[in-house]
């Protein structure tokens, strides 16, 4: 393999590769180095593309001031400039256990296709260029940016737009693997088939792919060891899926997206962790703007605002109903409006042939999959884990938001414990659509009669009626205490006979005056 004259500047095969890694180490753009050489920006862009494949001396020299070359660095920059280095592509062997070294052929260039029609998004753009900017100040470590949020509300959309803008900062490559973590299909990729598509993608032969998932993950460190490669990871189910696919060594960047917060990868990793967000009815209304056209748009303000307002902002549910008023130009946006307003299949009228683009598809694949019975199973009851509530929250909200266009959902536990800790009463239920519903009130045996499931209804219609909700729903049986519900003003609405057998669910409402 050809070597460099100046073993600290950056492996490069040609004056116009030598260029592009220099500008990316010293973190410039063509403009600012341009800017700084006093140069023109189409000199640098024609140098680096290889449209002019050496340069003149007082240009080598002005660049080579501008980058802040000496010593042993600026002879090996002036060498490439006269084109004495070998034209040869000068790439770091890749080591195998199974043979001699082989370098690597390709540069991949994986990013998916970038949205058209792209909005919004300010603050989130924002916050990725600024920890681009932080890496660069710490040039000792890699960089992981955990993009978080619920189904289709536009995470890979953003990862790839943001990757687009960078990609020219990673010369050596950027990877891509839709790792399918919430497919409902049940198709989650292994990370052991992500890595060795990545070697693969690096131009490494299938014989020199050792076996165990291990070593393919160290056989992918060393390769981008010394690389500015940019990993995109979208659609990750947790960090164990993950975590073979992060570099070792500084200048990757990793942006992953999903539905999962991954803070165990904040936490263990560094990962620079940043939600996603609805977008502003702002943006919602520009995203309608740019697929439908801004005639269309104005000619029916009221349908277009009841349409954001049932898709919930959810990017993907506004995109398919652009799409549906795109391929139907005969629809008026009010026909559209009303379809989302049959409450008896919301979801429905956001369906698709293809998966990709299928709302009920998209927030199937959120909730977990029913594994099959293996025997007899024992079960610990303890406090509702805080990680497994949020997510709840999260998820069960998103889908009764894109269902109804509520966005109002929380969950109401209250837990009453003794000093020692143990607990005493309790309930459970949730907040929705301006309505509250308790699913469960609890008294502990030795405590019934005090008064504490009087105390514990009472607090729990206080915090419902905090949150803004005109009634409450519960169901009883008949066998358990519906004229205790009764003496507190609720009233029945409903009945299920014979459940369980020879007994009745009985359901109830009271509304707050």
């Amino acid at each position: 393999m050809a070597q460099l004259v100046s073993p600290s500047l950056p492996p490069c095969g040609t004056f116009g590769a030598l260029l592009r890694a220099c500008r990316h180490r010293a973190f410039l753009s063509q403009a600012q180095l341009a800017a700084r050489a006093e140069l023109s920006e189409r000199t640098v862009r024609d140098l680096e593309a290889g449209r002019v494949r050496l340069p003149r001396t007082d240009t080598a020299r002005l660049l080579a001031e501008a980058l802040k070359l000496s010593g042993p660095e600026r002879e090996g920059w002036f060498a490439s400039a006269r084109g004495s280095l070998s034209r040869e592509r000068a790439e770091p062997a890749v080591a195998s256990p199974s043979g001699p070294a082989q370098p690597p052929r390709d540069v991949p260039a994986q990013l998916p296709l970038n949205a058209c029609g792209f909005v919004g998004r300010r603050y989130e753009l924002g916050r990725l260029d600024a920890i681009l900017a932080e890496v660069a100040d710490q040039p000792t470590a890699g960089a992981v940016i955990a993009m978080s949020g619920t189904a289709g509300v536009g995470k890979t959309t953003l990862a790839v737009h943001w990757a687009h803008h960078v990609r020219d900062r990673f010369p050596d490559g950027q990877l891509y693997v839709n790792l399918r973590g919430f497919d409902p299909c049940g198709s989650v990729v292994a990370s052991t088939k992500a890595v060795r598509g990545f070697l693969n993608a690096f131009g490494v032969p299938r014989a020199r792919i050792p076996a165990s998932l291990d070593a393919q993950a160290a056989l992918y460190r060393s390769l981008l060891a010394g690389r500015r490669v940019l990993v995109l990871l979208d659609n990750a189910q947790d960090a164990d899926q993950v975590r073979p696919l992060l570099p070792g060594s500084p200048g990757c960047l990793v942006v992953l997206t999903s539905r999962n917060k991954l803070t165990s990868l904040v936490a263990a990793e560094g990962a620079h962790p940043l939600a996603v967000d609805l977008l502003t009815t702002a943006e919602a209304r520009e995203l309608l703007t740019r697929r439908l056209g801004r005639e269309r748009v104005l000619a029916e303000p009221r349908a277009v605002e009841e349409i954001i307002a049932r898709c919930a902002r959810l990017p993907l549910a506004l995109a398919v109903v652009a799409a549906r008023a795109a391929t139907h130009r005969g629809f008026t946006l009010a026909v559209l409006a009303a379809e989302l307003r049959d409450a008896s299949g919301r979801l429905d009228a956001l369906g698709s042939d293809d998966p990709g683009t299928d709302v009920r598809t998209a927030f199937a694949g959120s909730y977990p999959r029913e594994e099959p019975m293996m025997g007899e199973v024992s079960f610990v009851v303890s406090d509702v884990d805080n990680g497994l509530r949020e997510r709840l929250n999260d998820e069960i909200n998103a889908f009764n938001v894109a269902a109804t266009g509520h966005a109002d959902g929380g969950l109401l536990c209250i837990a009453v414990r003794e000093n020692g800790g143990d607990l005493r009463a309790g309930l459970y239920g949730w907040t929705w659509g301006g309505c509250g519903y308790i699913d469960l009130l609890w008294v502990r045996n030795d405590h019934r009669g005090s008064g504490l499931g009087t105390r514990l209804l009472a607090a729990a219609e206080q915090e419902i009626r905090r949150r803004g909700c005109d009634q409450v729903v519960l169901s009883t049986h008949s066998f358990q205490a519906p004229g205790f519900y009764a003496r507190f003003g609720y009233q029945e609405c409903g009945r299920t006979p014979a459940y369980p057998r020879g007994h009745d669910q009985i359901h109830l409402v009271k509304r707050f005056s």
